[in-house]
């Protein structure tokens, strides 16, 4: 989480790293960095991404849990 923040924060610093130990070029670097949204992430909802991806892990026949199943049950207060 740490390194997707400072990606977000700071593209410039972290494409003249990987640029400096040469891993990728700048300019290039510069743009994705620019162009992924991962300052986005904070902003899902981690149920919805775990049904999600258990659907498709499920089809894949990674996991045999349904998404239903992947989801702990929620306390709703009501007693």
């Amino acid at each position: 989480m740490k390194a997707a923040d400072v990606c977000a924060l700071e593209p410039k610093r972290v494409a003249r790293f990987m640029a400096d130990k040469e891993l990728a070029p700048y300019d290039l670097t510069l743009q994705m960095l620019q162009e992924i949204p991962y300052g986005q992430w904070r902003e899902l909802n981690p149920d919805d991404s775990l049904r999600f991806y258990s659907v498709r892990m499920r089809k894949l026949e990674i996991v045999k849990s349904t998404p239903q199943e992947s989801l702990p049950e929620v306390p709703t207060g009501d007693s």
